[in-house]
């Protein structure tokens, strides 16, 4: 790390200050303009910093779903409340994903596998009745280690390092059936707990970290934890691509900073901006990205790996900032995804 910031009231005092002025940078527009609140940290923050900037309510749009396992809206409307936004939100029915599905295609141009690309497209299709361009917390848990598997990769690994025959152990998981494995569910939960994995299905993923057991190192360990499945399960006769990212692998000396740039200039452009940018492009919204300001990233970078991830989690100094604008008990609650 260059020059690196460790005393945590003057990383919040950085940190907020650049988050006003990259949200500050990214409201100048002649049209109407909004952001996407969905509850969480990263969202959150950059409505808030955007209230600050403006006497007016800002505009803000939120997705939620008929199944409560899933929806989150009543958390985005109790932010927008406390910051007195003006907040508009849809709830999303199983008809509506089916009637989107065979539009994937061309919203996306190519072939695209992300859980959240029907609801980022109708978050999207929502904002654009009402403003031409629209905020989004994007690029938060790259910079901040917000991800649960920034805890849960690295036990995992240090579980099965110098676990004797884990490449034949690997080789028997991808063999069994998934109604054998899903016996497994109960065993599962405490699995995750012990990883830090909270609320998320570990028996559902053997197969992909079954996947993983021939790696040789964590580098290789966590890509092939981070891929969809063998490419040549996915196209006939494909070879996997060598990632550009590999020749990082030794610069880092802890597993945090590695995964978090990994992330960063893999993960975060091929998959969760091409979303954004697509989905919004479908119907003509302008998304912009406060957390990804060029000052922003590299203040991110000067912050330390254990001032970011405290015990099993991730975003601390986000947590803190936006614990001056909205309390704690409306976004201190387990990561729950837009899939």
């Amino acid at each position: 790390l260059t020059s690196p910031i460790t005393n945590p009231a003057e990383v919040d005092e950085q940190l907020e200050a650049a988050l006003l002025k990259s949200c500050k940078q990214r409201m100048l527009a002649d049209v109407p303009l909004g952001a996407f609140l969905s509850g969480g940290i990263d969202s959150s923050l950059v409505v808030a910093m955007m209230q600050k900037n403006t006497s007016r309510p800002v505009k803000t749009f939120t997705i939620g779903f008929d199944s409560s396992a899933h929806d989150e809206s009543k958390y985005a409307r109790a932010v927008a409340s406390h910051l007195q936004t003006d907040h508009t939100e849809q709830i999303v029915m199983a008809s509506d994903a089916f009637n989107i599905a065979p539009k994937l295609c061309e919203i996306y141009d190519e072939p695209f596998a992300d859980a959240s690309a029907i609801p980022t497209y109708l978050v999207s299709k929502l904002a654009r009745q009402h403003v031409t361009v629209s905020l989004s917390g994007d690029g938060g848990d790259e910079l901040f280690a917000g991800y649960d598997r920034y805890v849960a990769f690295p036990k995992l690994w240090s579980l099965f390092e110098h676990l004797p025959g884990r490449r034949y152990i690997g080789s028997i998981l991808r063999r069994t059936p998934s109604a054998a494995l899903s016996l497994l569910g109960p065993a599962s939960k405490l699995f995750g707990d012990r990883l830090g994995v909270k609320g998320t299905k570990i028996s559902s993923k053997i197969h992909r970290v079954a996947e993983a057991m021939d790696a040789k190192s964590f580098h290789s360990f966590y890509r092939l934890l981070m891929k969809s499945g063998k490419s040549s399960n996915l196209v006939i006769g494909a070879e996997p691509l060598a990632s550009e990212v590999e020749i990082y692998d030794q610069v880092f000396q802890d597993k945090i900073s590695w995964m978090t740039f990994y992330d960063a200039v893999d993960y975060l452009p091929n998959d969760i901006l091409t979303k954004v940018d697509r989905a919004g492009m479908a119907v003509s919204l302008e998304g912009r990205m406060p957390l990804l300001d060029p000052d922003l990233f590299e203040l991110a970078w000067r912050i330390p790996p254990k001032a970011k991830l405290v015990g099993q989690t991730g975003k601390a100094p986000l947590r803190r900032v936006l614990a001056k604008h909205v309390p704690s008990a409306l976004f201190d609650r387990p990561k729950m995804g837009f899939g």
